[in-house]
């Protein structure tokens, strides 16, 4: 069935049209992905591999464990730049060379401006300025205190209890202190994080596969192309709109659609829990689990459908005076 999937598309023209199309978007899609760029020490933009080479020398220089030593390291020399001249200048020119020499701790600011931010939701892409070294230490129990505070507060009726213990205990495992190091670029997909990068991978694979799986048997089943065009269509674009739905039943419904399978990288960063046999559970290994039982499931059915229509054929061809038309003969 593949192979005459396959041979349909490249047959006809529209079908090969399509295909480069796909193409063309895939590619440009990666170069904005990994189009990296850097300001100079003269504040003006480099892109490139040689500005890719440089910046990812000046982020090197701040790779190892991000422990409380480390941090200090970071705000001295964020201080440092602050109390400059051309941190302080009105003048953007002078403000982009300032900039220039806090690209090498970027990445770690990040992480301050989050960890230290005043509420778990909070983002202030200052806050990290307002950090002294003493304050270091409590890099990593912010964490976890932001959290706490988040769920006894905004998010207080959004989860259960057992629910809030299994998310706060989740974050008290991370291992401390993290290893920072430079994760720009193409390295993003290759060196930074490969479990989520793969779990990701497989996630759209199974993804895709329900979905052509689904729009194959409906389409046998109904002898309807436009149904099984409209399938992919449903359960890819229409859940993006029911997002705002308000309710966190609505919520954790639209987190369990086929199409988060699609976007799992964003989907591991949802507090969607399920309660299943006593347990606790994040979407993605729900996710990964349903629809893969789900995809083994329609596989029999598409044989029965395809080899029912078969046997019709068959039994047609038999039959003396019994002309099929091209349409029948091609299926």
């Amino acid at each position: 069935m593949t192979a005459f999937e396959w041979k349909k598309v490249f047959w006809r023209t529209g079908g090969r049209v399509a295909v480069l199309v796909l193409l063309a978007v895939l590619g440009i899609t990666c170069y904005f992905a990994t189009n990296v760029s850097r300001v100079n020490e003269n504040g003006e933009v480099e892109k490139g591999a040689e500005a890719v080479a440089v910046l990812r020398a000046k982020k090197k220089e701040w790779s190892g464990p991000l422990d409380e030593e480390k941090l200090r390291l970071v705000i001295r020399e964020n201080q440092r730049i602050m109390a400059t001249p051309e941190y302080q200048s009105e003048d953007f020119e002078q403000n982009d060379i300032a900039f220039s020499w806090r690209q090498g701790v970027s990445d770690i600011r990040e992480l301050m401006n989050k960890a230290f931010a005043r509420d778990f939701q909070e983002y202030d892409y200052h806050r990290a300025d307002g950090v002294t070294e003493e304050e270091a230490e409590d890099f990593y129990e912010n964490r976890v205190r932001l959290l706490e505070e988040w769920l006894e507060g905004e998010a207080k009726d959004l989860f259960s209890e057992k629910e809030k213990d299994w998310l706060i205990s989740r974050y008290e495992q991370l291992p401390v202190p993290l290893f920072y190091d430079y994760h720009t670029g193409w390295s993003r997909l290759l060196e930074y994080l490969p479990t989520i990068v793969m779990l990701a991978v497989l996630g759209g694979y199974i993804g895709c596969l329900f979905i052509s799986l689904l729009s194959m048997w409906i389409s046998a089943k109904t002898k309807s192309t436009v149904l099984a065009v409209m399938v992919p269509v449903l359960l890819i674009f229409v859940p993006s709109f029911l997002s705002n739905l308000p309710g966190c039943a609505a919520a954790k419904i639209i987190a369990l659609l086929p199409d988060q399978l699609l976007q799992l990288g964003l989907a591991m960063n949802y507090f969607n829990l399920y309660a299943v046999g006593g347990r606790i559970f994040g979407a993605v290994p729900i996710l990964l689990v349903l629809y893969t039982v789900l995809s083994l499931a329609l596989l029999p059915a598409l044989y029965r459908e395809f080899a029912c229509r078969a046997g019709k054929i068959r039994r047609s061809e038999k039959k003396p005076g019994v002309k099929r038309s091209v349409r029948e003969q091609g299926r």
